[in-house]
């Protein structure tokens, strides 16, 4: 991933009603531009300028409105957007990538191979994360192997704990360090990934 994207993987919650502006805003900030954004033609500007070389994968999480996607149509040709939602409909014109529950076994390779030791060698622990994730691809990526090794830390806590379902314009977060869908509300249910095409 880090090859991939070596400028960097941002990650924002969108949910129902996402305070677009702030978004952007937080985005930019973490691109190294604190300019107050007051609007979102003002922040789809500034990140435009800020993203137009840059490799770097946006992750948009829990989109639930195709309204809110060209705030954030501002990567440019070497950068991504990657989606998810719960409906394709709020992703017209995406490449849809239907990503649901693994089998437990699938997900313990997923959880070792970004958590880093063999499957044979995760403590006990791990399957409780697999399980508590709802063994969902994307709700088992924040799991390193120090929150596997000492599950006492706040990390193990914060990857099996629901994501806040709201924008809350926070500051994007490393795509390496996803918080982790809503474990108990996904179980058996499909999340849709995609990529949006440019409105």
């Amino acid at each position: 991933m880090g090859e991939a994207f070596p400028d960097g993987r941002f990650w924002l919650e969108l949910g129902p009603n996402p305070p677009l502006p702030q978004l952007q805003g937080s985005l930019a900030a973490a691109l190294g531009d604190r300019t107050p954004v007051t609007d979102v033609p003002q922040g789809r500007a500034l990140l435009s300028r800020l993203l137009g070389e840059r490799r770097c994968l946006l992750v948009l999480d829990n989109v639930q409105d195709q309204a809110h996607l060209p705030a954030f149509n501002v990567m440019g040709p070497a950068g991504r957007v990657l989606a998810t939602a719960r409906d394709t409909g709020a992703l017209p014109g995406a490449t849809v990538v239907p990503l649901g529950e693994l089998a437990p076994p699938a997900a313990m390779q997923l959880l070792a191979g970004w958590a880093g030791p063999a499957p044979g060698d995760l403590p006990a622990e791990a399957a409780q994360v697999a399980r508590e994730c709802g063994y969902l691809p994307l709700a088992l990526a924040p799991v390193r192997g120090d929150d596997l090794r000492h599950p006492q830390q706040p990390h193990l806590g914060a990857a099996a704990r629901p994501a806040p379902r709201s924008g809350s314009g926070r500051t994007p977060q490393p795509a390496d360090r996803l918080p982790a869908p809503e474990p108990g509300g996904r179980t058996g249910r499909q999340r849709e990934h995609a990529r949006p095409g440019d409105p």
